[in-house]
């Protein structure tokens, strides 16, 4: 299943954002993210992008495909594209946002319970987020390891009306260049 794309956006843009959160077990996910450059006018005016660090939580837990989790963050690379995706659907939390890989859409786990409640609020209110990989620890290369796998998000805020571009320029302010798409690391394998 796709997530994210101009579908989504247009429904936030439509109005319809009471619809698309419900706390419905029959909602379906919702992406948080900016959709590909949306149209700009000559009197817009800078919005807000800021920044925040978040852990993945629920990394011991498999998905529901039986894939690791924590397979799955041992691969990730720094500065590496995530996916937040509301997931109004889940049984345990209305609220939950799932952070999925970029490049192929696997689980990692999700946003910490109550940030996600903060996200989705604001969500509502038009904000969306763009999330990479900050940090990926205990994935050495010593599979006899037994640090714990945890990996920790660099979420960027966008103000209603921000873009792309935007977020760039601010993560270049902030952080340095961004990188080319970053490469997924590959697991070591044994030998």
């Amino acid at each position: 299943m796709a997530h994210g794309g101009d579908a989504d956006w247009e429904m936030f843009c439509r109005g319809r954002r009471d619809e698309a959160f419900s706390g419905s077990s029959d909602a379906e996910p919702v992406t948080l993210e900016l959709p590909e450059e949306p149209a700009q006018t000559e009197n817009e005016r800078v919005s807000e992008v800021r920044h925040f660090f978040a852990p993945v939580v629920g990394l011991p837990y498999p998905n529901p495909d039986g894939t690791s989790r924590r397979d799955a963050v041992r691969g990730l690379g720094r500065w590496e594209r995530v996916h937040l995706i509301h997931r109004p659907d889940n049984p345990v939390d209305c609220d939950a946002v799932s952070v999925l890989r970029a490049s192929d859409g696997r689980q990692l786990g999700f946003l910490p319970a109550t940030l996600a409640a903060e996200v989705v609020e604001a969500a509502r209110g038009g904000t969306r987020y763009l999330a990479v990989v900050s940090e990926v620890t205990g994935a050495g290369e010593d599979l006899l390891s037994v640090a714990p796998v945890r990996a920790r998000l660099l979420v960027l805020v966008l103000g209603a009306g921000a873009t792309k571009a935007q977020a760039r320029r601010y993560f270049f302010d902030h952080f340095g260049p961004m990188p080319a798409a970053s490469a997924p690391r590959s697991p070591s394998s044994a030998c």
